[in-house]
């Protein structure tokens, strides 16, 4: 029996938290049709595909179809654990994390790599032009997502370390309100708190700059290890829709933003911008030696990956990287093979 697309809100996902049981088990019975999706508000293919899941997931495959809405990897991580949620999309450093946390899931989908829409940004009137500047200065941004990644690399690449600067975790409302206050000189952040950021602020450097420099940050999708088992149709399913995303921000760009816009609650003027500024991979992308890779020759971003997560080991971030063996193991291409057949 199929059940309309629902929407859970970020208040609503910590209490589903906070009464789930269990650890990386799948706690519904082998009979369940239901998906269960967690997604973040970007401006990419999900959030064109979906305006879809109702009728091309749900109804087509007789599905219920339940959406999370989140503001936190880090509590997402913590969801994934329970074998409650299915498929969700966030940034690879916490796909690097959950991974070396060995959670049950596998990565299957890169659904953006980072371009502008993931800025390094002070204000107007500062005196801070180069990330070498930052010294001493008060810098927010939301620890374990893309952004701190980028933002610790950056600073390496500087020559500062992060005892160099005064860091505070921020999730991007706490940046907003601190920035307006002029508590923080900097922060490293994504639309749309960046675009808000701007209006008397300047970008010091994209994570876009960073991707030219071989240091990629992404969103990816990951999937419940035991659910991509029990319904790989849904999966599949699932993928077909980002193609289809893909392919009308490609073809239709107006039309994509549009349904962006209707998703993300924003201006189609300002999804249409804001899709721009993300590097979008069609399918042979998505499985070229530079990003997934197929199943018999895993690609680059296993190594990316591997790579994220000695960086944030070094920083306490993570307790205990995974070695690339373990990060090739989790990138799952099946799913894109069979679609791309």
């Amino acid at each position: 029996m199929f059940c309309a697309v629902k929407k859970i809100f970020p208040l609503m996902l910590s209490i589903i938290l906070l009464l789930s049981t269990g650890c990386g088990s799948d706690t519904r019975s082998d009979n369940s049709q239901q998906v269960t999706i967690a997604v973040q508000g970007l401006p990419n293919d999900e959030s064109i595909a979906r305006a879809w899941y109702e009728d091309e997931l749900g109804k087509e495959l007789g599905i219920k179809v339940v959406v999370l809405d989140y503001s936190s990897s880090a509590l997402l991580n913590n969801a994934m654990a329970t074998g409650n949620i299915d498929i969700a999309v966030f940034g690879s450093p916490n796909a690097a994390i959950g991974i070396s946390k060995k959670l049950p899931y596998k990565i299957f989908w890169v659904h953006n790599v980072e371009g502008e829409n993931e800025s390094l940004v002070v204000k107007d009137s500062s005196d801070i032009n180069s990330v070498a500047d930052l010294k001493g200065k008060r810098v927010g941004v939301p620890f374990g997502a893309t952004t701190h990644y980028a933002l610790l690399l950056a600073l390496q690449d500087a020559g500062l370390d992060a005892d160099d600067i005064r860091l505070f975790d921020m999730q991007p409302p706490e940046i907003l309100s601190a920035w307006n206050q002029n508590t923080i000189d900097a922060a490293f952040v994504w639309q749309p708190t960046l675009g808000v950021l701007l209006n008397d602020g300047r970008i010091l450097l994209s994570s876009r700059q960073l991707n030219e420099r071989n240091i990629t940050t992404a969103d990816v999708g990951v999937v419940n290890q035991v659910f991509a088992k029990r319904h790989p149709n849904i999966v599949k399913k699932y993928i077909e829709l980002q193609i289809k995303a893909h392919e009308l921000f490609k073809n239709e760009p107006r039309h994509a933003s549009e349904l962006a816009a209707d998703t993300l609650g924003i201006p189609s003027n300002v999804a249409l911008k804001q899709m721009k500024e993300l590097v979008w991979l069609d399918t042979e992308d998505q499985i070229s030696d530079r990003y997934l890779g197929t199943s018999e020759h895993k690609g680059h971003f296993a190594e990316t990956l591997a790579e994220t997560a000695k960086f944030l080991e070094k920083y306490n971030v993570l307790q205990r990287a995974a070695n690339l063996e373990t990060f090739e193991n989790a990138i799952d291409t099946s799913f894109i093979e069979a679609v791309a057949k």
